[in-house]
């Protein structure tokens, strides 16, 4: 009984861990792994228990060792902080742009702001860690990649300088 108790706790534990969206296969089998090296160390200390309440000691324990295994996602939220990273740098270096008009500026930082939310449902849609990496570098690279062209300012001055020359022409 003190056994099954522990097999219990084992089994909630794995399905709770199994749940979690934000942790990455390779990180839940780890999780599991401790669980399961928790379930086994209760198991024992049950079995070398010489009394009732030993038993029930080792029980308690054993449980409480199995249900406190809360392993930590690391992967994901590292991706995503990466995304997040890139796209302050992005929204950056387009701010510092003086030949883009504050419309340009706007939609320039809109499509950066949409590669890095794609970016992150890949994130999160990644099973392994290999595929966080994937899509994270990909994200990265998306974000990067947004090179807005001037247009509204260098059209402009472009009509500024055909208007001087036809001037200069008719004097």
């Amino acid at each position: 009984e003190a056994k099954k108790a522990i097999d219990d706790a084992l089994k909630a534990k794995e399905a709770a861990i199994d749940a979690r969206t934000d942790l990455t296969d390779d990180e839940k089998k780890a999780a599991k792994d401790a669980a399961k090296d928790a379930a086994d160390k209760a198991k024992e200390a049950i079995d070398a228990a010489p009394s009732n309440a030993e038993v029930d000691k080792a029980k308690e324990a054993g449980t409480g060792a199995v249900e406190a295994i809360n392993p930590e996602a690391k992967v994901k939220p590292e991706a995503k902080k990466a995304i997040d990273d890139a796209l302050k740098a992005k929204e950056a270096a387009i701010d510092a742009r003086t030949d883009l008009t504050d419309d340009e500026k706007k939609a320039a930082k809109d499509a950066a702001k949409d590669a890095a939310d794609k970016a992150k449902e890949a994130i999160d849609a990644a099973p392994s860690d290999a595929e966080v990496d994937k899509a994270k570098e990909a994200g990265t690279g998306a974000v990067e990649a947004i090179n807005p062209e001037a247009k509204a300012k260098p059209e402009a001055k472009k009509a500024i300088d055909d208007a001087l020359k036809a001037k200069e022409a008719a004097i």
